[in-house]
């Protein structure tokens, strides 16, 4: 039997819903995707590319009803590479078509659109000097073509990788990613560049980094990224002068094309892990991450921008349970309606669970998004569209052990 693994989804305005995954089949991967069309369900499941090799690592954004993917692909006797493909509802699937290019490995793919049909795909890739960079392709609606791959982070003896990629309406975007002097230790560091719409990638001749401590000394690691047509926000975790980890962030406004300052989200003394991020059309950032409560990391919490930037001094704990957490995602769409995601230990196994965010600001309750207990649960991911319709995906376990993806419905 074949085991599937780490889904991803997209939603788009008339809450149809793409989730993505790859397949293991005797060692060798292979992507696979299935649409919900509203009003009909769940169409059959299928494979959307017959390429030799090993596929893996899927991501997917949508576009109007455009949905765009990527993945890494590592070809028979060749080094692993990126693809890309669209798929148009009414019209079906295009593509593959592979974007990397060079003689070494690509690798972690990351992508996100803007409202005009443009998307932008970052991945990591090995250079010549056998350290990771990062690299960038833009597809131009206007031509319907992808660009030539742009080199956005590359540094000597350092290692940059990681990427995350976001977009706003109008076409504006930031790549961000972590550069530490080895990918296996740190201390680590974040940073990010951005693309302007008509302008093209604002790329400085050197890229600072963006954590609140010094880079190699103080440690950064993770990294999360979300945009809207107010700004983009940027988060992590970083331990200063070795007093345990924080969750930190930086707010980007697109009017002046600048970061604010380093900023921690809460206030705890316990340690926190990196958190993931959300914005609204108001520029109103969230975030939520996994909180050490002294002995374990089993409190997942929240916290927010007020009207003046500043983060809210409490940070809100949204679980119930005592058992570990892991495995976050959030998503919040422009009129502030968001759900949040969470793998954590109930019961025999660990399940999945959901709280939504209000447009007025408030958390919902914990909700249990499966009760099956036979197998666990793992990488839950999530998304809500433009007009509210949100959908959340996970796999899990079942009693002979074999893998399988699961999906839950908002509306």
């Amino acid at each position: 039997m074949a085991d599937s693994y780490y889904p991803q989804v997209a939603v788009d305005d008339q809450g149809r819903a793409l989730v993505v995954w790859f397949r293991l089949l005797s060692g060798y991967g292979d992507i696979w995707a299935k649409v919900y069309q509203p009003g009909a369900g769940w169409q059959p499941e299928g494979t959307i590319e017959s390429l030799d090799g090993d596929a893996r690592y899927p991501v997917v954004a949508v576009s109007g009803s455009t949905f765009f993917m990527a993945w890494e692909h590592l070809l028979p006797g060749s080094v692993s590479v990126i693809y890309v493909s669209r798929y148009i509802p009414g019209s079906g699937w295009d593509g593959p078509l592979k974007i990397s290019t060079g003689t070494t490995g690509a690798s972690m793919p990351a992508v996100a659109v803007d409202g005009r049909g443009n998307a932008l795909v970052a991945w990591t890739q090995l250079n010549a000097s056998n350290f990771y960079e990062v690299q960038a392709s833009r597809f131009n609606a206007a031509s319907g073509y992808w660009d030539v791959p742009t080199l956005l982070g590359a540094s000597p003896a350092l290692d940059n990788y990681n990427p995350r990629v976001a977009m706003d309406p109008s076409g504006n975007g930031v790549v961000a990613w972590n550069r530490t002097p080895d990918i296996t230790n740190g201390p680590g560091a974040i940073c990010a560049v951005s693309y302007k719409a008509g302008t093209g990638w604002q790329i400085p001749a050197s890229i600072p980094s963006l954590q609140a401590g010094v880079e190699g000394a103080d440690d950064a690691y993770g990294c999360s990224l979300a945009m809207s047509s107010a700004g983009a926000v940027l988060g992590w975790a970083e331990s200063v002068s070795a007093t345990g980890y924080r969750p930190f962030a930086r707010i980007w406004k697109p009017s002046s094309g600048t970061w604010s300052a380093a900023a921690t989200i809460t206030n705890a003394t316990l340690e926190g892990s990196s958190p993931e991020v959300a914005i609204d059309g108001q520029g109103k950032a969230y975030a939520a991450w996994v909180q050490n409560s002294g002995g374990a990391w089993n409190d997942l919490c929240v916290s927010s921008t007020s009207t003046t930037g500043a983060w809210t001094a409490v940070a809100q704990p949204l679980d119930n349970l005592s058992g570990g957490i892991a495995y976050l995602a959030l998503n919040v769409n422009p009129s502030g309606f968001g759900v949040v995601t969470w793998q954590q230990i109930s019961g025999p196994v660990a399940s999945i669970f959901a709280s939504n965010l209000s447009p007025t600001g408030e958390w919902g309750a914990s909700r249990l998004l499966e009760t099956d207990d036979t197998g666990p649960a793992y990488a839950p991911a999530v998304h809500v569209s433009t007009g509210g319709s949100a959908m959340a995906t996970w796999y899990q376990k079942d009693a002979n052990g074999i893998r399988h993806i699961y999906a839950n419905s908002w509306n």
